[in-house]
């Protein structure tokens, strides 16, 4: 994905609030590395959701996927 614009960052923290409700167990997101700095810093805001040790950045889908099946 590329890093959200910031009208989005609210959008999206309140649909993985909604995730966690729903008790999602943990989410990875796939991300070129080019823009992983940005994405880090754009989810500061969803540290209120309490989303951050549930999701992980990955570059790699397989490094992803072999994550999510722990």
């Amino acid at each position: 994905m590329k890093p959200p614009s910031e009208e989005m960052i609210p959008i999206l923290t309140l649909a993985t609030e909604k995730l966690v409700a729903a008790s999602m167990k943990k989410q990875a997101m796939i991300i070129d590395k080019a823009s992983m700095e940005i994405v880090r810093a754009s989810r500061g805001v969803s540290k209120d959701a309490e989303s951050d040790e549930k999701m992980i950045q990955f570059s790699d889908p397989v490094e992803a996927e072999k994550w999510l099946d722990q």
